[in-house]
């Protein structure tokens, strides 16, 4: 008899990422085509954000910070003009 068993979710593929996973998950995860292809995504994403950042100066935060707390006032204004702020639509694809 066999036992139907949710999905593979984020955090099983998160686990198996980080060497975290069990040896039930690895066997799903070689059945499952999808559950493979949401970890290749998963995998992607976080290669993608694994390299070095380069620290924001500290008039970058402050500018960063002023046009925040400005913008939730409603104050459309740029807080000076050596910076500008540029907004960025919200993405179309969300998969």
């Amino acid at each position: 008899m066999t036992t139907d068993r949710p999905p593979l979710d984020d955090l099983d593929l998160s686990a198996y990422l980080d060497d975290e996973a069990g040896d039930d998950v690895s066997a799903r995860l070689e059945a499952d085509p999808a559950a493979r292809e949401r970890l290749e995504q998963l995998r992607a994403a976080r290669d993608a954000v694994a390299g070095d950042v380069t620290p924001l100066s500290d008039g970058q935060v402050d500018f960063i910070v002023a046009a925040a707390m400005a913008a939730s006032d409603g104050d459309t204004s740029q807080p000076d003009d050596d910076h500008q702020i540029v907004p960025v639509p919200p993405s179309s694809h969300r998969g």
